[in-house]
């Protein structure tokens, strides 16, 4: 198990190297270790690659049945010590802070015996960690999935645009132009199909944005509209964060058009081999549906 447990590492971190860190003394080990699973079941389970090691597709069938079997074990041992199973959920930093963190204490009663390893992870690594079963759960764009993933649809997922009422000239609800025109914007501009769409728009309404200031993600440039000095695109999800009081919310039909349509993922090999998994995906379907968050 300790053998195949290395070979499972090696994979997840690419590398020997990165698997063992930098000690020579622990890399030695690993490479022996592997080099006895391969005399053990008769066939080469690694090569090089370059200085690193790639898997053979002898190597990628045994981690993935190797995967299977020490997670169920690990479970046993759990169960066996009344301690609960952890469920690993990975999700763009946006969903994890807007969608998951909210209703995380409904999450946890309902799930009372289980614990909860949230991961912020781009829709790529979420499809390929579900695949290699080192992932159990992901949040995710449907159209980011293989066919050989399960999914749940959570909803629609939109934008609107924020604004410090305090920066409002007057008491009648503006125009999204007029807000655009006259208030410094933040944007989120590392989504390139969300920078087309605005891009676009603005060019066809011969907009010219006052001022903005770039930012990598969506929680980034909420932190710039509460400083109060900004607007701000962001998904629909965030009011829950943003008091009606003091932010104007208004629509942007333009970016609605295709709206994203969120779901809960998983491989369907998670809920035959781990007991608890289809108690915990009931709970993602329940609890995430996005119009009972709206």
């Amino acid at each position: 198990m300790d053998r195949l447990r290395v070979l499972c590492e090696v994979a997840e971190a690419g590398s020997l190297v990165r698997a063992a860190g930098s000690d020579p003394v622990r890399q030695s080990q690993f490479s022996r270790q592997i080099k006895e699973l391969e005399d053990f079941f008769g066939v080469e389970l690694t090569r090089r690659h370059g200085k690193g090691l790639v898997l053979t597709e002898h190597g990628k069938e045994l981690v993935e049945i190797a995967r299977e079997s020490i997670g169920r074990l690990h479970d046993f041992q759990l169960r066996a010590q009344n301690q609960p199973v952890t469920f690993s959920i990975g999700s763009g930093d946006s969903l994890v802070q807007w969608l998951i963190l909210p209703r995380l204490a409904a999450l946890q009663k309902r799930l009372p015996n289980i614990n909860l390893r949230l991961q912020n992870l781009r829709s790529v690594e979420i499809a390929n960690r579900l695949q290699e079963l080192s992932l159990d759960f992901g949040i995710v764009r449907h159209d980011a999935l293989p066919e050989s993933l399960a999914a749940f649809q959570l909803g629609k997922m939109g934008h609107a645009l924020f604004c410090p009422k305090r920066l409002l000239k007057n008491a009648k609800p503006p125009s999204p132009r007029l807000i655009l025109e006259t208030t410094p914007l933040v944007m989120q501009t590392s989504d390139g199909v969300f920078m087309r769409q605005f891009r676009d728009w603005e060019a066809k309404n011969g907009l010219t944005v006052s001022k903005i200031l770039e930012c990598d993600s969506f929680p980034q440039a909420c932190a710039a509209l509460k400083s109060g000095e900004y607007a701000a695109i962001l998904p629909t999800i965030a009011r829950c964060d943003l008091p009606q009081d003091t932010y104007l919310e208004v629509a942007l039909p333009f970016l609605n058009k295709r709206p994203r349509q969120l779901c809960v993922a998983w491989n369907p090999r998670t809920l035959r081999v781990r007991n608890e998994a289809g108690q915990v995906c009931d709970a993602l379907k329940a609890l995430l549906k996005l119009d009972a968050i709206s």
